[in-house]
């Protein structure tokens, strides 16, 4: 009896340590970037020239079609990847929830991603965003955006008024930082 205690409690403490270990490695895939690894923070390259894919689906609140194209109308876009049981997602949503008020020569989207919808609606209903998203159950339209632009969540990419990706931060933004970025997408669009 000893012993098979022994070999069970072997056993676990191997896969807790395999756990750990892939733990560690998910973390670090999450934050690499092409091969680096890139401080949380703003990155953005108004020069950039791949172009936003299109980008249709359905809003995880109205079940409405969206088209980011449509929302951005001409506009410089931004898009917000975010979900529910994202805590650096709530911790950023006041400032997204602010900007998008009261920056509206920017167009502001969502991507939720990897998300249940009545979790969506209870996180969009609790921070009252007027700004639509596009429901992403399995992470491929964010894969698609600006070339595997998800490298965790949140995630905020930049894209000019002529459809191009202009950058991204990773990890949670505050309104100061969409501003300032705000303010280049609007110099960019005028030149």
């Amino acid at each position: 009896m000893k012993e098979l205690l022994a070999r069970r409690w072997k056993l676990g403490a191997v896969i807790g340590a395999v756990a750990i270990v892939v733990v560690a490695l998910a973390a670090g895939l999450l934050l690499r970037d092409e091969g680096e690894l890139e401080e949380a923070g703003t990155s953005v390259d108004l020069s950039a020239t791949s172009t936003l894919p299109a980008v249709v689906g359905p809003d995880p609140v109205t079940g409405e079609e969206i088209d980011f194209a449509e929302v951005a109308n001409g506009r410089p876009l931004m898009i917000n990847m975010w979900a529910s049981w994202c805590e650096g997602c709530r911790v950023e949503a006041e400032d997204i929830r602010r900007f998008a008020e009261d920056r509206p020569e920017i167009a502001m989207v969502g991507l939720n991603v990897s998300d249940e919808r009545s979790s969506a609606q209870n996180f969009v209903e609790t921070f009252e965003w007027k700004h639509p998203s596009v429901e992403d159950p399995d992470g491929q339209l964010a894969g698609r955006i600006g070339n595997q632009a998800l490298s965790g969540l949140p995630t905020t990419v930049y894209v000019t008024a002529d459809g191009k990706v202009a950058g991204r931060s990773l990890g949670e933004v505050t309104y100061e930082q969409l501003d300032e970025v705000a303010d280049e997408l609007v110099k960019e669009s005028k030149s």
